[in-house]
């Protein structure tokens, strides 16, 4: 049961929420970026999701622990989301571990993961151009110490 559980908080903080290679070009905007990100986390496509963190959060999360982390839980994962949707998205000045106080776009979304509606909210940071997604202190904390988010 722990397994499951660290693996659906993995899934939601990478936030669950993992944005594909290539795919943040001119013209996306943070609610796409967000739909995006969970989509490939919950694919399983944990390096790629690796790539679209702060890269401020990348010098603290190594890609390879990161990886290790997303693929241990992947027994447990639930199946592929369907019924994406955005509920809203809000504009906040918020302070993100290792990144310091920025412009955050909080994307509320909301989806099926088999037979259970799911919902969380995504923390969206423009960079160079480009959304990024943030962990949270405490998930930031247990990769620092070297071990997986439960």
């Amino acid at each position: 049961m722990r397994v499951i559980r660290a693996t659906m908080y993995l899934v939601m903080t990478m936030v669950g929420f993992g944005l594909l290679s290539g795919c943040l070009v001119g013209g996306e905007d943070a609610e796409d970026a967000a739909k995006a990100r969970l989509q490939a986390t919950s694919q399983g496509e944990y390096a790629e999701v690796w790539e679209s963190l702060h890269p401020n959060q990348q010098a603290v999360v190594t890609k390879e622990k990161f990886v290790e982390c997303g693929e241990a839980g992947a027994a447990a994962r639930s199946p592929e989301i369907e019924d994406l949707e955005v509920l809203s998205e809000s504009v906040v000045e918020k302070e993100i571990p290792e990144v310091g106080i920025v412009e955050s776009h909080v994307v509320a979304l909301q989806w099926l993961q088999g037979e259970d509606t799911r919902g969380d909210d995504f923390d969206m940071v423009e960079v160079d151009g480009e959304w990024t997604w943030v962990l949270s202190a405490e998930v930031l904390e247990s990769f620092r110490a070297g071990e997986c988010p439960v």
